[in-house]
């Protein structure tokens, strides 16, 4: 096969874990499905290490061992000449961002053969095979306009990827004029600007501060449009995380963007991703959530040898709570490694203590760097008999123990997944923030797959105190917890096993539509565009 047949496609993710991951077993599938493709991975530092770790697990589970060392590359994009140590930096992210973005040109012009290499990178093994497109993370939204000044305008497709639901890419990038959600607070945020007010600030105070108009997509409830962002006040976006939704939001309607990749299920928004792609005037590739392929036959990839105490303490914790409580009992608590109710923590201490009171066991996993949970109440939790607290949890794992029942959840997109191809998929009990959480959550909730946790809700404007099906959110302990209670007693009775086999439903769209349906259509007209 000469070089000119071979398809090169580079892509530069977002280093957020939850981004990278999804992108990364993408291009797993590709690469395992299509013998001519090559992928250059071009990295963050900061997550390169872990990106290699995952590459190596998910290759020995699922491809071929020549994938890795013939058709797929990882290269880190810094300034830095040592390699990356794997160590994670929170406070040094904006910087790093910024040399990714000085550097990545260098990189993509050396990758095309233009010029030599950047002293920080010593080998491209795909080199003679040009590039032929580029997939990247809709954060990355520099990345068309750049691809136009380094090679011409719309001369290699440029393929977005946002790793979230149809009706959530619905209201972050449709045109304000077409009832996007996302462009009309940019909308404010800029006016503000312009009236003299600073930038940040500007971007911060109307980051997923919206109205009360009432918003109708198909196959969801009609609501308010503050109820798609149903924790925004409690957990603020910075100023420069909102600045840079809404250059997401500019990219995807440049003509430069030849596309956008979804990794979820065209079946479950059908009208709504017909309208958006109309909307867009641009495909919409509905490719299905990514997991190894064992994963949809069936057969989980084996939890062995977990080196770590804390993950062998989560595993012990479920063993004894099958065997005093049986199977489908624990609530599994986790709000992702990002978001948390931080301007309202005692939320967490009230959803703990019902969760003490409740006839259910629990295991509570707090990843986030945000805050950390006081001490009291860890001890109760430990201490509890019932309960079990944890920074991490081996999740993958943790879903498909026979001990787990349900997954409090803020319904990021990859938690959602998990819960829904796990071996016995997992009811949600939903705490969406922001983002394309209140969209799963919907979705889940229209399904009868999961149940909404409401007096929690932290609407911004704080004003917003009720929701478009007439609940009044009166948001204190009292209210709180009883509904808390009332939650714990519904799933633990017959309406728990109904919300279990609707989720064992929902699996079975999903499965056939990985299999044969509009996901591996999907997948196919991906390929084509490359």
């Amino acid at each position: 096969m000469s070089s000119n047949s071979k398809k090169h496609v580079l892509v530069v993710p977002f280093a957020g874990w939850g981004h990278v991951r999804s992108l990364l077993h993408l291009v797993l599938n590709l690469v395992q499905t299509h013998q001519d493709l090559h992928v250059t991975l071009l990295l963050a530092r900061s997550v390169a290490p872990r990106v290699e770790t995952e590459i190596n697990s998910a290759t020995l589970a699922i491809v071929s061992d020549t994938i890795t060392s013939d058709r797929l590359q990882s290269i880190p994009v810094s300034s830095e000449l040592e390699p990356p140590d794997g160590t994670f930096d929170g406070s040094a992210m904006a910087a790093e961002a910024m040399d990714y973005a000085k550097c990545l040109p260098n990189y993509i012009q050396w990758l095309f053969g233009d010029q030599s290499a950047p002293d920080s990178c010593k080998e491209n093994r795909f080199e003679g095979v040009k590039p032929t497109a580029v997939i990247f993370d809709t954060f990355q939204s520099f990345v068309p306009d750049m691809m136009d000044a380094l090679r011409g305008p719309g001369s290699i497709p440029s393929i977005g990827f946002c790793p979230c639901n149809a009706t959530s890419a619905f209201n972050h990038f449709a045109p304000t004029e077409q009832g996007g959600l996302v462009g009309q607070m940019g909308q404010e945020a800029e006016k503000a600007i312009q009236a003299g007010g600073d930038v940040m600030e500007s971007f911060a105070k109307f980051a997923f501060s919206t109205s009360d108009e009432v918003v109708k997509r198909p196959g969801l409830p009609d609501v308010y449009a503050y109820e798609y962002y149903p924790m925004a006040s409690v957990c603020p976006l910075p100023g420069p995380v909102f600045a840079q939704l809404i250059n997401m939001h500019k990219s995807v309607l440049k003509p430069s963007t030849s596309g956008l990749i979804l990794p979820s299920f065209a079946d479950l928004e059908p009208e709504v991703v017909k309208t958006l792609s109309g909307i867009l005037n641009k495909p919409i590739h509905m490719v299905g959530m990514q997991f190894p392929e064992p994963i949809w036959q069936g057969r989980l990839l084996d939890q062995v040898g977990f080196k770590d105490a804390e993950d062998k303490r989560v595993m012990r914790f479920l063993d004894e709570m099958k065997e005093k409580y049986g199977d489908n009992r624990v609530v599994y608590v986790s709000l992702g490694s990002v978001f948390w109710p931080l301007l309202r923590p005692e939320l967490m201490d009230f959803i703990i203590d019902s969760l003490i009171e409740s006839p259910l066991p629990f295991l509570f996993a707090h990843a986030t760097d945000l805050a950390t949970p006081n001490t009291a109440l860890l001890e109760r939790i430990n201490s509890s008999g019932k309960g079990c607290a944890v920074k991490f949890a081996p999740q993958w794992a943790v879903v498909n123990h026979p001990a787990t029942g349900f997954f409090l959840s803020h319904c990021g997109s990859n938690s959602v997944a998990e819960a829904v191809v796990a071996k016995v998929p997992l009811p949600i009990i939903a705490m969406p923030f922001v983002a394309d959480q209140g969209e799963f959550a919907m979705i889940l909730k229209s399904r009868g797959c999961a149940i909404d946790i409401k007096q929690v809700k932290s609407f911004k404007p704080p004003q917003f105190k009720k929701l478009y099906d007439g609940t009044e959110i009166v948001g204190t302990e009292e209210a709180i917890k009883s509904e808390l209670k009332d939650i714990w007693k519904r799933i633990s009775g017959s309406e728990g096993e109904k919300m279990r086999s609707n989720m064992q439903e929902l699996k079975k769209i999903c499965v056939k539509s990985h299999d044969s349906g509009s996901a591996a259509e999907g997948m196919k007209n991906l390929y084509q565009c490359l």
